[in-house]
């Protein structure tokens, strides 16, 4: 059972009054880097600006930014709508995440 935190955690998180610690990662995790490397990848290899991402998600440009950089994550919901405002299928990218992250041709 998850713990009951009022206040925020050592990393200033704090969702729903549960501490939160236990389900983050690092910025700099390698899962995490192989993601948004493939997202930003991807997004460069179709010629898609930044902005133009935002756009078509609804929200800032400083959004993508900074999934990209790893200053903020995403979450599987948002993982399938930048994937869907790519206009790429999401399993496809996910599929290349597997390969990517885990170093594995089981998924290819």
């Amino acid at each position: 059972m998850l713990k009951q935190h009022t206040s925020k955690s050592q990393n200033g998180i704090s969702r729903n009054g549960f501490h939160a610690n236990w389900m983050t990662r690092p910025p700099n995790h390698p899962k995490l880097v192989a993601l948004r490397n493939l997202l930003a990848k991807i997004r460069k290899e179709k010629s898609i600006l930044q902005k133009d991402l935002a756009t078509a998600l609804g929200r800032p440009q400083s959004y993508v930014s900074k999934y990209e950089n790893g200053e903020r994550s995403i979450d599987i919901v948002e993982f399938i709508e930048i994937c869907n405002a790519m206009k790429y299928d999401p399993e496809e990218i996910f599929k290349k995440y597997l390969k990517a992250a885990y170093q594995t041709d089981k998924y290819s």
